[in-house]
Order: structure tokens, then sequence, then C-alpha cells
């Protein structure tokens, strides 16, 4: 019952943007490539020919994992995070997925 809620909401936060998206359902592939077409949706080839953003030693996870424990987090130092992908492309898909009524964060699913 509270994803038919959301769904009726989000469809109410859209109305304008119906026209764009007619045809498409919004939990299909389709729909989201037309929206963000820079974005690698459901593309396993691209996800497994990417590197791991972190490459770290068994030990370096253990303290990392004692941390999570006993903090709730872990940070990492800025050289053991290597983003491999253009942010200029999470940046633009963001705005996209906002200009069609859906949160921010909807980029990211």
């Amino acid at each position: 019952r509270s994803w038919h809620r959301c769904e009726e909401g989000m469809r109410g936060a859209r109305k304008g943007k119906r026209a764009r998206d007619a045809g498409y359902k919004y939990y299909s592939c389709a729909y989201w490539q037309r929206i963000c077409p820079m974005m690698h949706i459901e593309n396993e080839a691209f996800v497994h020919s990417q590197r791991p953003p972190a490459e770290l030693s068994a030990a370096r996870l253990a303290t990392l994992q004692a941390q999570l424990v006993c903090d709730g987090f872990f940070t990492l130092e800025p050289a053991e995070l290597q983003w491999p992908l253009a942010l200029s492309s999470l940046t633009t898909a963001v705005a996209a997925v906002k200009a069609r009524g859906w949160p921010a964060t909807m980029a990211l699913v």
C-alpha cells in the first residue's frame, strides 16, 4: 500500500511531464534510458569492465570494518578512493530526473 501511495504522489508531481514520456513505463529500462541516455542502465558489460573504486589490503579492510562496528561509519583517505567514472554524467542525470519531477536520488537507483 505504501508503494501505491508513493506511485500516486509521483504521478501528480509529474503531470506536466507526461506528454514527453507517453508510452514509457517508469519501471522500464527504456523510460530511464530516455531520461538519462548518458547513464549505463542495466549495462552489465559496462559494469564488469570497470575497476573497483577502492582496492584495499586485507588489513585495511579489517580496520575499516572495526571502525564501522565501533562508530557506525568509516572514512577513507582521498588517495584510497579513485572514482573511475565521470561525475559530470551523474550531475547531468540528477538534473534530468529532477526535471521529470523525480527526487534527485532516483539517479542512483
